[in-house]
């Protein structure tokens, strides 16, 4: 089990949207319950809307919803809010596909993470600290590729794998 920075979550802003009301209120109020900002929206639509008010820590984002699914959501900001600083944000799939090669569609849709529906709030909250921990490490690691006043990349000791560069983000 993680440890949980409980003052990093303090400073998160997170977005939640999930077409399910439950879903948004029980994320709401979790992620409200350690400090967080949390701002909640129905479809891709209204979380895009959101966004011209917000730059989160990361966020929550449903798959199927009507209006604007999570899909086409996660399109846009990855394509079309660059300028905004929004398509770095880590984006975790909260969804009810669980089949066989699901997680593998979402993440190779650009997804930072997946995480199923139903969900229990130990869990959900694990889940997203360990993945927002890993993104902002591996944000951190964009530093590296900036070369030093010697004209050399900068040197932290993290390895780099075999067919990666640093500041590669890495889907757990």
């Amino acid at each position: 089990m993680m440890d949980i920075d409980k003052a990093a979550i303090k400073q998160w802003a997170v977005l939640v949207v999930d077409d399910d009301a439950d879903n948004r209120e029980v994320a709401r109020r979790l992620f409200s319950m350690f400090g967080a900002q949390v701002k909640t929206a129905e479809n891709g639509k209204e979380g895009l809307q959101c966004l011209d008010e917000m730059t989160p820590t990361l966020i929550l984002l449903d798959i199927s919803m009507p209006v604007m699914d999570g899909w086409e959501m996660l399109y846009i900001l990855r394509n079309e809010r660059e300028e905004d600083g929004l398509a770095d944000v880590p984006v975790i799939a909260l969804t009810a596909h669980a089949m066989a090669g699901d997680e593998s569609r979402v993440m190779n849709a650009g997804f930072d993470g997946y995480i199923t529906k139903p969900f229990n709030t130990r869990s959900l909250l694990q889940d997203v600290y360990a993945m927002v921990e890993v993104s902002d490490k591996t944000d951190n690691d964009d530093d590296d590729a900036n070369p030093d006043k010697n004209g050399t990349p900068a040197q932290t000791g993290q390895p780099v794998m075999e067919g990666e560069t640093h500041g590669q983000r890495k889907h757990a």
